[in-house]
């Protein structure tokens, strides 16, 4: 939740409660709170303000780190060489120091106005890329916007509250608490197409030694399925398991097509099978003086189409993430029936004929 800054436990309710509050405070009732502290890493020659209020000074870091968050005064930790001591500061906005001390802040993550940090964390921009300005080389040349960036695309920036920021709009680290998948485009133009070996469904030989047609209806319950998944191939890092929902190409009678189906869920990393049995009737015929072999197949396909998908923040539209890869699906396309026909008592065929008798892409 963008409300929630930490956790309480009231021993009255015997409830962990979710709390808007980031400063700990002095309970009379034994409660028990959690709050979560990132913090960024050394700045070298740098200092904070003035002292916070009461003792201000122990012998190691993660002493001052467990200190800081619970008072309203302090702002962040700088190390004093002269005392060796770690120092709890009032300040938040970094200074060069002349005493070679080194400081550390509370990271926060840039407003959601502001999604992405930039200018080592000092800074917060509304897009995700750099303006131009070439004496500034690579770290300004309206590529996208990087921590160490130094310029925001339109100089729309705002200063990091905190003094140290981490972006909010990280596309390293998609996951469904934070974002969701709002678009898809499949480039159909690359998609590809490949028939796999069909499986026999039935198998039957006649031998009609009469003047009339020998047909032999038959039945199968045949197993349908279907396999899709999305595969990453770059862009956005989505974190396996994330769930989302989109809609896949159709696969009509005419085969492929741009025309999106409904949408299904998924789960990043993983593949969505469905499957159903479908009974089939059909019919076998030889002709007078004939030996037929009728073998019912299911016809398969695999298919591969590029896709483009965007994630947005979901406390935030000002952040967008775009990933690519391959949606693949195997799909159980038809049954068709392949007649080979002999002269009685000869292996060597006389005429082949295929044609579709059963089309499972529209089967209920």
């Amino acid at each position: 939740r963008s409300d929630c800054g930490g956790i309480t436990y009231e021993p009255s309710s015997k409830k962990f409660t979710l709390r808007r509050g980031v400063v700990l405070k002095d309970s009379t009732r034994s409660e028990i709170s959690w709050v979560e502290v990132t913090w960024s890493s050394k700045n070298t020659g740098k200092y904070l303000d003035s002292y916070s209020a009461g003792t201000a000074k122990y012998d190691s870091l993660l002493k001052a780190q467990s200190e800081c968050p619970k008072r309203s005064d302090c702002g962040g930790i700088t190390y004093e060489p002269s005392s060796k001591k770690f120092t709890l500061r009032r300040g938040v906005v970094l200074k060069d120091s002349t005493r070679s001390e080194i400081s550390w802040v509370e990271e926060i993550e840039c407003p959601a106005t502001h999604p992405n940090v930039y200018y080592n964390g000092e800074y917060c921009c509304k897009s995700n890329k750099e303006k131009v300005n070439t004496p500034q080389g690579t770290k300004c040349d309206g590529s996208v916007i990087q921590r160490d960036s130094l310029c925001c695309a339109g100089n729309q920036h705002t200063r990091c509250p905190s003094g140290s920021c981490r972006s909010l709009c990280d596309c390293n680290n998609i996951n469904g608490d934070d974002f969701e998948a709002t678009d898809i485009k499949y480039d159909m133009d690359k998609k590809i197409v490949s028939a796999l070996r069909p499986d026999l469904v039935v198998n039957k030989v006649l031998n009609n030694r009469g003047s009339r047609d020998l047909v032999v209806p038959l039945s199968q319950t045949v197993e349908v399925e279907n396999t899709m998944e999305f595969s990453h191939t770059a862009g956005a890092s989505v974190t396996a398991g994330t769930s989302f929902e989109v809609g896949v190409p159709g696969l009509g009678a005419a085969g492929v097509s741009l025309e999106i189906s409904a949408s299904y869920e998924f789960s990043s990393g993983e593949s969505k099978t469905s499957r159903k049995s479908i009974s089939v009737e059909f019919s076998c015929t030889a002709p007078p003086k004939k030996r037929v072999v009728c073998n019912a197949l299911k016809r398969k396909d695999k298919v591969s189409i590029p896709y483009v998908m965007t994630w947005t923040h979901k406390r935030s539209k000002e952040c967008s993430c775009k990933e690519e890869g391959v949606f693949k699906e195997l799909v159980s396309q038809n049954i068709e029936m392949e007649v080979n026909e002999f002269d009685l008592n000869s292996k060597k065929i006389i005429r082949t004929k295929r044609e579709e008798i059963f089309d499972l892409r529209t089967s209920e």
